[in-house]
């Protein structure tokens, strides 16, 4: 038996580790016979049989109906045979679970129904019926889970508040979201009030998530490198922090790993 073999064997024990076993022990910094693998985006519009089901339903159907989101989820795990699959979904269920609503346009990007530019604004939105109103992710992913089994582990996510606030603010995407940086520069309280309003809601939903059995969490900062690095702790990484802490002081040891994603904000942490 060569080196590397008599190295696996140490590591994973007698029998193989199953997909769901490696990615399991990796997220908690345990030894792997080998690291496991994903793609952030491994389903969608790079698969043909994603872009076949997109000649007849939209993005919004394929995530809001769960029978839809179970078959995108696992279009790239029977492809490529990847060690997690992801949740297709999309960080805006959110926003619409508190009453504005997304759609997306025919040229590209998103459109809310209204931009988020007042505490009148944020008055409208809801956080009590977020579990409610998202329960087809709740049901996707348990259907998620007795598909995959123990083979393959489960990744479900979220946007982080600040993220979805810049989405919220703008009233759509584009490209530098300056009404958002200026509304949280020039009325910060404003801003602050969102964020508390998006923590609370983005806690439920991967309460939610947790209960439903995936095996990690993780949290979308995709604006965060939008911010000054003096001004990224208070608009977004207390704000993550927070969520991670409600997880912990109810859940506390069935809280799964939580990863971060955090665009362009190396220098912030």
């Amino acid at each position: 038996m060569n080196a590397s073999a008599v190295q696996s064997s140490e590591v994973t024990g007698s029998t193989a580790l199953t997909s769901r076993q490696r990615f399991q022990k990796a997220s908690r910094c345990e030894a792997v016979d080998h690291p496991p693998l994903w793609l952030m985006r491994q389903a969608g519009r790079a698969l043909p049989e994603y872009r076949k089901l997109k000649e007849t339903y939209t993005f919004v159907q394929l995530v809001q109906n769960p029978e839809l989101a179970v078959e995108v989820t696992l279009q790239p795990i029977r492809r490529f045979g990847f060690d997690a699959a992801i949740l297709f979904s999309d960080i805006l269920v959110i926003p619409e679970a508190m009453g504005q609503t997304y759609h997306f346009r025919e040229t590209g990007g998103v459109v809310m129904d209204f931009a988020v530019q007042s505490k009148a604004d944020i008055e409208k939105l809801s956080v009590a019926q977020v579990s409610e109103r998202l329960s087809y992710v709740d049901k996707a992913l348990r259907m998620l889970r007795a598909e995959l089994g123990d083979k393959t582990a489960l990744i479900g996510f979220s946007g982080s508040p600040w993220t979805l606030a810049t989405f919220m603010m703008e009233g759509a995407s584009v490209p530098k979201y300056g009404r958002a940086l200026a509304l949280l520069r020039e009325d910060p309280k404003t801003y602050f009030a969102l964020a508390e309003k998006l923590t609370l809601a983005i806690t439920e939903y991967l309460k939610m998530q947790i209960a439903a059995g995936i095996d990690a969490l993780q949290i979308f900062d995709s604006h965060g490198g939008h911010l000054f690095a003096g001004e990224f702790e208070e608009a977004s990484g207390r704000w993550m922090r927070d969520i991670v802490s409600h997880l912990r002081r109810e859940l506390k040891q069935a809280t799964p790993p939580i990863i971060v994603f955090s665009l362009g904000t190396h220098g912030n942490w």
